[in-house]
This record gives C-alpha cells, structure tokens and sequence, in this order.
C-alpha cells in the first residue's frame, strides 16, 4: 500500500493524522486525496506534489470532499476529478418554499434546533452513516441530521462542510459571537491542510458537534473551548449563523 509521504505529513495542522485514499497523475503533478482526522474532527483533502517537490492543498474540506463545478480549481484539478473519486456538485443557493408554506419565527427556530441537539447528544450516532469513513467525516451530515429532525430539511451541502457554509453564507444570518444564542450554527471552515468543524450552540455556552474518534454526536466544547482552539490554536475562523426560518416550512410542500 502506498504511503502518505512524509513531506505530506508535515504539513497537517497538530494532531491530525491522514490516510491515502486515492492516487493519481496529472502532467508532473502527483495527487494524493487523503481522509485526515484528528479526535473532533475529520475531513479529505487533494494534496498535490509537482516535480519540485513543491506541495499546495488545492481542495480541502471538513466532511467529504466536493468540488463545485462553477469554482476555479484549476484545469489539472479538473482532470483529476474522476481519478480521485471527487464527485463534482454544484450546491442548490436557489432553494424556496412552495407558496402557501408556513414557517416558524426565529426564536421557534432557536429554540427547536437546541432542544435537539441536546437530545441527540451521545445517541445520534455516526458510525454507520455511508461515506463518511465510520463518522470520521461525519461532521456536516450530523449538523444536517439534527436540523431535518428539528425543522424538516437539511442546512445543505450535504456531507460536506464547504458546502454547507456557502449556503450559510448565501441563505442565512452572520451574527457576532456576543449575539450568538442556542440554535445557532457555529463553524470554523477548513483552510488549505487545516481541517475545520461545524456545530450547534446550546444552553449556557455549550457547542454541540460530531466526534470524530467517538463516532457521535456530544458535546465537548464550549464557546470559550472552540475558540481557543479552532480559533486561537489553529488559526481558523469562527462563525456564527442564525437559520432563516423561510428555508425550514412548517406546512406545505417542500419543493
């Protein structure tokens, strides 16, 4: 089996650890798609290797790795799609209620999100959930699970965490951490080779997320926690959002 090389390795962020998952070619270019998980988080990334040794991390994510055909990833990046299995998606920013829908106010919406997520604390399982790598990348698709249960639909983007955030960026409410409340999404995006995380804000500073290491759903970190080390310790921004209650009807059809 081929290894990760260790100039590869060097480059992970702290902690972080990476599996080789595909392999390919493109020119001089060598590039390696790697699952990297650390004990909280896990996501995949494309390293690539050119001839002189030089190494970049051209896609990265916090989940499972998808590659938005309207982005500009370059032309060797594109070819390589296929060989490392990275399914291009292009993420729905266009999405609306039928009309005649109903919705929640934004405290309902709050208030329901939070009382799930602590209900699903340490029993929304993520080991067995398919292709996320035993719940190693199962970080997005726990945030989403929790949201469906509470409010009906998914956030969006799927498995991945990159896509999620362009549909927090494009749909819903950036708040400042001081007027961040439960029911909030808090999310730290991956850069380059420094995998990121998403959560859910509970009660009194509480952040709900995916373990990595544990294959669930708990909640280790607090406000205070996250940013010190998604934030302070590796150098990642920390977002928060507030859902807008016209993505989550009530009543009437989804469409």
């Amino acid at each position: 089996m081929t290894e990760v090389p260790s100039t590869i390795l060097e480059r992970l962020g702290s902690g972080q650890t990476a599996v080789l998952v595909e392999k390919t070619t493109v020119g001089t270019d060598t590039l390696y798609k790697l699952n990297v998980t650390s004990e909280d988080e896990g996501g995949q990334l494309v390293a690539k290797v050119d001839q002189a040794g030089n190494i970049t991390f051209p896609l990265s994510d916090a989940g499972v790795l998808q590659a938005d055909p309207r982005d500009d990833i370059g032309s060797d990046l594109k070819s390589a799609l296929d060989s490392l299995k990275i399914p291009e998606v292009t993420v729905d920013l266009d999405w609306k209620a039928a009309a005649g829908a109903t919705f929640l106010t934004k405290q309902q919406l709050d208030t329901k999100l939070a009382d799930e997520a602590k209900a699903c604390v340490n029993t929304l399982l993520t080991g067995d959930v398919p292709g996320t790598d035993h719940g190693n990348l199962a970080c997005a698709w726990a945030v989403n699970e929790v949201a469906r249960r509470a409010l009906r639909r998914p956030i969006g983007g799927g498995l991945s965490t990159a896509s999620m955030y362009l549909v927090l960026k494009a749909k819903h409410q950036p708040v400042k951490r001081a007027d961040a409340i439960p029911g909030h999404v808090i999310i730290s995006p991956t850069e380059g080779a420094n995998i990121g995380h998403v959560g859910i804000v509970g009660d009194n500073g509480q952040v709900y997320s995916n373990s990595s290491s544990l294959q669930k759903f708990y909640n280790k970190y607090t406000l205070d926690t996250w940013q010190a080390h998604y934030g302070d310790s590796k150098g990642l921004q920390v977002l928060f959002y507030q859902l807008d209650p016209s993505q989550f009807p009530l009543s009437g059809a989804i469409s």
